[in-house]
């Protein structure tokens, strides 16, 4: 129930009328000058929901110990894709996940690290293979396909940074 209650409250945040723009989301590319403060909101709006992608891994996300899993893929996929679009940079995914953390229950703490290590070693996978058709994910339609391997890398290394360890080798 309180996992429930943290992703509805996090997503009331998104909809709240001055987190709102005329523009879908928070993916606006080639946008020119923004107005002043929508650079806050898109950077308030992009953290937020990073933790509930974050938050989805740590309670949703079945922890299958292999980066194979079809859950595993698609927590990378939503995550790069995620990346792909709103660029933040490392010390704002940091504080992001440093933050998540605090919200996880004791055994979601626990068991975060071990689920981030099998959806980084997915991440990894998805990203070295960007040639031909993306990837077939059950339930997720990636929308950045294909994803670099360094933004992979550098995403992951800032979550990492988060959880204060480093990027292990997938």
């Amino acid at each position: 129930m309180k996992k429930i209650l943290a992703a509805l409250s996090a997503l009331c945040v998104l909809l709240l009328p001055g987190g709102c723009s005329a523009v879908p989301r928070i993916y606006m590319k080639d946008a020119a000058l923004p107005p002043p403060g929508e650079e806050a909101r898109r950077t308030d709006a992009a953290r937020a929901e990073l933790e509930l992608l974050l938050r989805g891994i740590a309670a949703v996300y079945d922890g299958e110990q292999t980066p194979f899993s079809l859950s595993a893929k698609e927590a990378a996929a939503e995550l790069l894709d995620w990346h792909s679009a709103v660029r933040l940079d490392a010390g704002e995914i940091t504080a992001s996940a440093r933050e998540s953390l605090k919200g996880f229950t004791p055994r979601e703490a626990e068991l975060f690290p071990a689920r981030l290590d099998s959806v980084w070693r997915a991440a990894f996978l998805l990203s070295s293979s960007g040639d031909g058709a993306p990837p077939e994910l059950y339930g997720y339609e990636p929308q950045s396909w294909p994803w670099s391997p360094e933004n992979a890398r550098a995403l992951f290394s800032a979550l990492y940074g988060g959880l204060g360890r480093e990027l292990p080798e997938p």
